[in-house]
């Protein structure tokens, strides 16, 4: 099972894509179709909430909705311009968080020179 959405840079879904490779009933693929029902929502606070709504119990998939509680925090680190002011003296939220995003790696050097080696501030 895969799931894809494309998010405009306020993360509102602009599109997705469902697929079951795979699955337990012959039943399940009817749950693709109300996945449509996301496009237009924001990803962002309440996401679950708003999972729920669309596509809570018998009108989705309980598998789905776990890959689509995980997908918010994919989207925001995907488009990091989209979500940090050049101008702020705090790094962005994800940096520090995985591997690409290391402090003292090569991408933070890169992307946002100014916050390498960066140490929060003891107060």
């Amino acid at each position: 099972m895969w799931v894809r959405i494309t998010v405009n840079t306020e993360l509102i879904i602009q599109a997705i894509e469902v697929a079951m490779d795979s699955h337990p009933h012959p039943e399940c693929p009817q749950v693709i179709p109300p996945m449509d029902a996301l496009i237009g929502e924001r990803l962002g606070k309440g996401w679950r909430k708003t999972i729920n709504e669309h596509l809570g119990g018998t009108k989705g998939c309980t598998h789905l909705r776990e890959l689509l509680s995980n997908i918010a925090t994919a989207a925001f680190q995907s488009i990091p311009g989209a979500l940090f002011d050049p101008d702020d003296n705090k790094p962005p939220l994800y940096l520090g968080t995985c591997k690409s995003w290391d402090f003292d790696g090569p991408v933070v050097m890169r992307v946002y020179p100014k916050f390498y080696k960066w140490k929060p501030t003891q107060s």
